[in-house]
């Protein structure tokens, strides 16, 4: 029993040690760390532009590479965790410095990416610019747990860089301000507040994380005036309902969307696509009020009264509000004689001109191969004199080599040079005839 019972209390105490997060806590090793990184000096404001700028020729070339790379260049994470740990330690004077800075670094973000996208000649809307102008519901998840493990690792005594990295990469701050200045420099508000809204999420679930980590570790708290801690709880409870109320909404939206998406390929699928109908392609619009699917079909033609069947069939399907559009191009059947024939006419032409477009670039390439390959096997056999050859096309079945020697070539020799040319021309029913001072060899 009383073994039992020590067996017991071990196990406990190693699934205690297992979650415990005092135990390994380096704290003022991290107190320490979180102090030098919410300062830009000593080139951290450089570092800063260059991931800016990397960041804007990343989403300008739609790069996830290049703009991962920034990512874990980009100091910006030193002022955003400083807050949350004054925050967590009512270390006001840290909270301060921590936010003078993110403003600074902010502000030198969005002139930095403001200026490049100015004068970069690409102003075409990329989808990794377009992904960061709707935060949603999960951002908020992201960042709330990108900001904890962070806190996590940055307070251990043996620090894991590859978490850093990795907080870096998933909570991506850079990216939202360089969008933010692109829509700036594009004039464009919808970009600018709705990247300047995603970076606001991050930077805030990081800093939330980061204070509650600090509470749960036990880091050392300043005492206080309680009205004051009062009030800096309230003010951050507003920040926090006014940044996230709109992602939990659109959130709601693009969970929605995806949904309505969904049930509508099973739709068309289902009621819509058949051997008499071929759908070709379909588009969905999707909003809380109403919807629209529209399908490009060819086939037996859709009448208004099926259309009508269908729609009712999709307010069954989960399609409510949602209007059908069936497109049908004119198919060739119901096109006039004249419009048959030029069509065929046209056909005709545009192949035969490909046609005689791939053979010319054939023999031209042919030709140039048969050049170099005569030098270099002249090269190799001084007693070759020569070799000659007629056109050859693609699709010719008369393909013709003779190879002109001063002296006699040995049986070995030919059947290496044949299985060479054959090889390298890529005619594997050419025909080669050795010549001897003009008199054919077989």
């Amino acid at each position: 029993m009383e073994q039992d019972q020590e067996t017991k209390i071990t196990f406990q105490d190693y699934f205690r040690s297992l979650f415990s997060l005092k135990e390994s806590t380096d704290y003022s090793g991290t107190i320490e760390h979180i102090r030098a990184g919410i300062d830009f000096r000593n080139g951290n404001i450089w570092a800063l532009i260059l991931a800016i700028l990397i960041a804007s020729v990343g989403l300008n070339t739609n790069s996830p590479a290049v703009i991962i790379g920034a990512m874990l260049i980009s100091p910006l994470m030193g002022p955003i965790v400083g807050i949350g740990f004054g925050l967590g330690t009512n270390n006001f004077t840290i909270m301060k410095r921590s936010l003078r800075n993110l403003l600074i670094a902010t502000t030198t973000a969005l002139v930095a990416s403001t200026i490049y996208f100015s004068l970069s000649p690409l102003a075409e809307i990329q989808s990794e610019l377009l992904a960061r102008t709707r935060p949603t519901l999960y951002d908020v998840l992201i960042a709330f747990f990108g900001g904890s493990a962070g806190m996590i690792a940055l307070s251990r005594k043996n620090q894991n860089g590859t978490i850093m990295a990795g907080v870096a990469i998933a909570t991506a701050l850079m990216p939202p301000l360089c969008t933010a200045g692109f829509g700036l420099a594009q004039k464009n508000p919808a970009f600018f507040f709705g990247a300047l809204h995603l970076f606001l999420i991050n930077a805030l679930f990081i800093c939330l994380a980061t204070l509650l980590f600090v509470r749960l570790m036990n880091f050392r708290e300043k005492s206080i005036d309680p009205r004051h801690l009062v009030q800096t709880r309230l003010t951050l409870a507003v920040l926090v309902a006014g940044i996230a109320i709109p992602s939990i909404y659109t959130g709601f939206t693009v969970v929605r969307e995806a949904q309505f998406t969904e049930k509508a390929r099973e739709f068309i699928d289902s009621h819509l696509a058949s051997d008499q109908l071929i759908v070709i392609n379909h588009t969905t619009k999707f909003t809380l009020d109403s919807s629209s699917i529209s399908v490009t079909a060819v086939g037996e033609p859709v009448s208004d009264e099926q259309l009508n069947s269908l729609e009712r069939e999709m307010e069954k399907a989960g399609l409510k509000r949602t209007k059908l559009t069936v497109v049908q191009p004119k198919a060739s059947g119901q096109s006039s004689e004249s419009e048959t024939r030029d069509r065929t006419n046209q056909t005709t032409l545009e192949t035969q001109l490909a046609t005689l477009d791939r053979e010319l670039r054939l023999c031209r390439a042919d030709s140039d191969k048969f050049s170099l390959l005569s030098d270099d096997l002249q090269a190799l056999f001084p007693e070759l004199s020569g070799i000659a050859r007629g056109e050859l096309y693609a699709d010719s079945s008369a393909e013709l080599i003779s190879l002109i020697w001063k002296t006699p070539a040995s049986e070995a020799t030919q059947v290496q040079i044949e299985s060479y040319l054959r090889q390298k021309l890529n005619r594997p029913s050419l025909t080669i005839i050795h010549t001897v001072l003009g008199t054919p060899k077989e």
